[in-house]
């Protein structure tokens, strides 16, 4: 990770993004400890035209270090979605 990475991922346009968290909050959005990883997550969804996170139910409530995208950014896929105050902001697909 690092210029390298952020410069070639600037050059792409991609159709869909899926991307990780380490967290996701209500008021800090989809979060991780490295900002460097954030960094590039964050020029990926800027450089997509629709993105998603992966998340299991257990990142819900949780805030790292750093913001990756506000949560009207990013659509989520999870497991399960602990509390519905996050389909207010956000498009959210429950898959098995």
């Amino acid at each position: 990770m690092g210029a390298a990475a952020r410069e070639s991922i600037g050059r792409y346009n991609f159709t869909k993004a899926f991307i990780g968290t380490n967290g996701i909050s209500l008021g800090h959005g989809y979060t991780t400890p490295d900002i460097e990883e954030a960094s590039i997550k964050s020029l990926a969804i800027d450089h997509s035209y629709v993105s998603y996170v992966l998340a299991d139910s257990s990142k819900f409530g949780k805030v790292s270090a750093v913001t990756i995208a506000s949560l009207d950014k990013v659509c989520i896929l999870t497991d399960r979605l602990p509390d519905a105050s996050y389909c207010k902001q956000t498009l959210v697909k429950e898959v098995d």
